[in-house]
């Protein structure tokens, strides 16, 4: 009972100024993206996503946010989530991205594992879920920022419509369902993981109006969509979708990695547009969500189209000749300059990630299964 009174709690401060938005592109606008891109696959990748995935696949795309912490055995993944370069500095340049991984290494990567059939399930499993949350990531235009303000993190404080502080549940870990024990802690039952958080006061930065206060902006005014999560994004992905002809789809979705990245460095001047301790308002916003709902739309129909080239093979047979030389190309590009180091081994270190969290919960006691609920 206390667990529940302190998760509500917690609930409660988070939602007094945001809205129900504790984050927005971690949840809204990752989980948008990805229910984009169920929407999307053919019906066979959905049934295949279904049996390997369980329900709710979109809810499953911010575990790699989850899990990336200093304690946490997947914590050598914490650089697969953004790629931050130079204005007059190029990917392939030397020692330009991180020798720990980058979402355009990662991406291709995560194509290779769930292709080959040596893969196990559990193990594509946890692979959807990165290349779910990479996809995203590689599409929000500050996690192609500038190295010296860390993307809008460091030393780009601005105030949002006034605000310059809000009250950000930072996850500390998330780990197997058995260590539900403690205060500040819930059970994810869409994961199976027991989540810790810290609310702590933050100032606002030009990073996280990106991630999540212009989101949450937009989808606050929305009409309610059933089944919905708390986080809204069901009425996201149903407002930034739209029908479009075939032409422009595959302008869309014949593209690589790399393109994407390239497309978020030309969409982060929309971002930087802002200077520090600048009070941001109507009209940052008007221009900034264009921008981001674009970029949420883009990310869930790549993604779809990269999950129906793992799972339908008529979608794989009919890959472009050309796209195909342009991967391999790039495939080949990185292999020169940055190399795959990072991943050497990957099914081996995941193997150990996933058998730490195993043990974990085989020496755990019984879970208390509390989640955060209004």
């Amino acid at each position: 009972m206390k667990q529940h009174q302190a998760v509500k709690g917690f609930l409660a401060a988070t939602l007094t100024f945001w809205a129900s938005q504790a984050h927005a592109w971690r949840e809204t606008g990752h989980w948008a993206a990805c229910e984009i891109a169920y929407n999307n696959v053919s019906a066979i990748t959905r049934a295949r996503l279904d049996a390997l995935m369980g329900p709710e696949f979109a809810q499953q795309c911010t575990w790699p946010d989850m899990v990336r912490g200093e304690s946490s055995p997947w914590k050598f993944t914490a650089k697969w989530h953004f790629a931050d370069i130079h204005d007059h500095a190029d990917y392939f340049d030397k020692g330009v991205v991180s020798e720990e991984g980058d979402p355009v290494r990662s991406i291709l990567i995560a194509l290779d594992m769930l292709r080959a059939s040596a893969t196990p399930d559990e193990m594509k499993r946890t692979w959807v879920r990165f290349l779910g949350h990479v996809v995203g990531d590689l599409h929000q235009p500050l996690h192609v920022g500038r190295p010296d303000d860390q993307g809008g993190n460091k030393g780009y404080e601005v105030s949002w419509y006034g605000v310059s502080s809000y009250e950000y549940p930072e996850i500390l870990r998330a780990s197997p369902r058995a260590e539900c024990v403690g205060s500040n802690i819930w059970f994810e039952p869409i994961t199976g993981e027991c989540v810790e958080a810290k609310v702590q006061q933050k100032p606002v930065n030009l990073h996280a109006v990106w991630d999540f206060h212009m989101i949450d902006q937009f989808v606050h005014h929305l009409p309610e969509v059933p089944g919905d999560s708390v986080h809204r994004h069901k009425a996201y992905a149903k407002a930034v979708s739209r029908k479009m002809p075939v032409s422009q789809w595959q302008s869309i979705v014949h593209t690589l990695p790399i393109d994407w990245m390239n497309e978020s460095r030309i969409d982060r001047a929309t971002a930087y547009s802002a200077v520090p301790r600048q009070t941001l308002g109507d009209v940052y916003y008007t221009q900034g969500i264009v921008v981001a709902n674009e970029r949420v739309l883009y990310a869930g129909l790549r993604l779809a189209y990269l999950l129906d080239r793992v799972f339908d093979p008529s979608v794989e047979q009919e890959y472009p000749a050309a796209l195909r030389q342009r991967e391999d190309t790039l495939r080949a590009r990185i292999t020169e300059t940055h190399g795959w180091g990072p991943y050497e081994g990957i099914e081996q270190k995941f193997r150990a990630a996933s058998s730490v969290e195993q043990k974990r919960d085989t020496n755990s006691p019984p879970a208390v299964p509390v989640q955060p609920s209004m």
